[in-house]
């Protein structure tokens, strides 16, 4: 059982099909096709341009909500954190500005594709090589955010759409950037706002679940080692039916090791995913960018033998990888979805804004001791998005403790069966929003 279901309305649904917008031209130049889906904030349709043609998605603040001056921040929020940033991983932001009769819309790429949760469940466990791609490419678009200066805060496996590249292979595109939060200086943030959790539960960090009011760049990268997990297994590392059990296991379990699930996933890889998903923010990978390389010897392109561990995966050596391979017999669902969307559904979460800051700089590496992954600096209001953060290292200081890492028993035969990955390849055309 789900702690709660997608809040969207059907496509077929009749008040979905006779949506007044339908029909209409909107901002001057975009015809209203049809409703694609409706969540607790928005409506967003397909539309097109009336000049050029090209398919867009439009999305409304839905009727009611405009008087909320939170709900009004919240989807700028959307606009200005996508807006700013160039990915091929993020969609493009075309517009945004109030229609004739005053209600806000955002005008963004329209994507042809299949989020990652109903490719999941169509598909079941996915091969090693695939699932390890595709979060290699959600670690780019993140590492474009993060030097952006910001923090996604809500990732995962609905926020993450697979569409079909030129060539054919897999192509990820982050989306929801609706709770994203801007990296500050310290001194402006001033660390006095109190702390709310934000995000959906079961990939929150802890420190999200805690509610602190200082979260860095690595709770986007835990979100990533559970949905990691999740995809190699078909199974969420800290399951519960209620908000306050996903929670309390979060902050008091950790999860079964992944290889326990599945066994032939590289024990290299499985170190990989449960330090993303350590409790303490130190132990994971220190950037997007580290993660991506760290994962590199996995992916499509990757060297690394199933079932073979790989102690130099840790320092970063392995090589950068391109898309995940082209899968036969993809049938897209078309599927429009606005960075910031909050139509994936979950629960509805607090939006007390909470001040963010970047982790803590990294000493050079010391004889005989492991290298220490670098983080991003948090940058200035004025050079956010203009150069790449610096890295500088902090006085001297005691020996860490050993690092806390699950136990990794062998996997039984059995184990292994229960997550095999689907030897099917179904791409049914579906309606997302369902």
């Amino acid at each position: 059982m789900k702690p709660a279901a997608d809040a969207t309305t059907r496509l077929d649904d009749p008040d979905a099909r006779h949506d007044a917008r339908v029909g209409r031209t909107v901002l001057g130049q975009y015809e209203v096709v049809r409703v694609l889906g409706q969540g607790g904030m928005g409506t967003v349709y397909e539309a097109r341009h009336t000049r050029l043609g090209r398919r867009v998605a439009v999305k409304f603040v839905r009727a009611g909500t405009v008087a909320s001056a939170k709900l009004l921040a919240r989807f700028e929020q959307e606009a200005l954190s996508a807006g700013a940033l160039e990915s091929e991983h993020i969609p493009t932001v075309i517009d945004f500005a109030p229609d004739e009769d005053g209600t806000p819309c955002l005008v963004m790429e329209f994507l042809d594709g299949q989020n990652l949760a109903a490719l999941l469940d169509a598909e079941g466990p996915l091969p090693v090589a695939r699932a390890v791609g595709i979060v290699q490419q959600a670690c780019r678009g993140l590492a474009v955010a993060h030097h952006a200066g910001v923090v996604h805060r809500d990732i995962k496996p609905s926020n993450l759409i697979v569409c079909r590249s030129s060539d054919g292979r897999d192509l990820v595109k982050i989306v929801d950037f609706g709770i994203a939060k801007v990296i500050k200086p310290r001194a402006e943030n001033g660390g006095t706002t109190t702390g709310s959790a934000v995000g959906t539960p079961y990939y929150m960090s802890p420190e999200q679940a805690r509610g602190e009011r200082r979260i860095d760049t690595r709770a986007d990268l835990y979100a990533l080692g559970v949905i990691l997990y999740e995809l190699l297994t078909a199974q969420k590392p800290h399951p519960g039916d209620t908000y306050n059990a996903i929670i309390y296991h979060i902050l008091s379990k950790a999860p079964v090791p992944i290889r326990e699930l599945r066994a032939e996933v590289p024990e290299g890889l499985a170190r990989i995913i449960h330090d993303a998903m350590d409790p303490d923010p130190e132990v994971r990978p220190a950037s997007a960018e580290r993660m991506e390389r760290a994962l590199a010897a996995y992916g499509p392109f990757g060297t690394q033998q199933l079932g073979a561990a790989d102690d130099t995966v840790r320092s970063g050596a392995a090589a950068a990888i391109g898309l995940a391979p082209a899968r036969a017999g993809w049938r897209p669902a078309l599927l429009a979805f606005v960075a910031g969307s909050t139509l994936a559904g979950g629960l509805a979460w607090s939006l007390r804004p909470s001040p963010v800051v970047a982790g803590p700089e990294p000493a050079p590496p010391v004889a005989g001791r492991p290298e220490q992954l670098p983080v991003l600096e948090a940058p200035s209001s004025a050079a956010a998005s203009q150069a790449p953060l610096t890295e500088s290292a902090p006085p001297p200081s005691a020996a860490a403790p050993p690092r806390r890492r699950p136990p990794r028993p062998t996997a039984t035969p059995a184990a292994a069966a229960r997550a095999a990955p689907s030897a099917s390849q179904r791409f049914d055309l579906q309606n997302p929003y369902q």
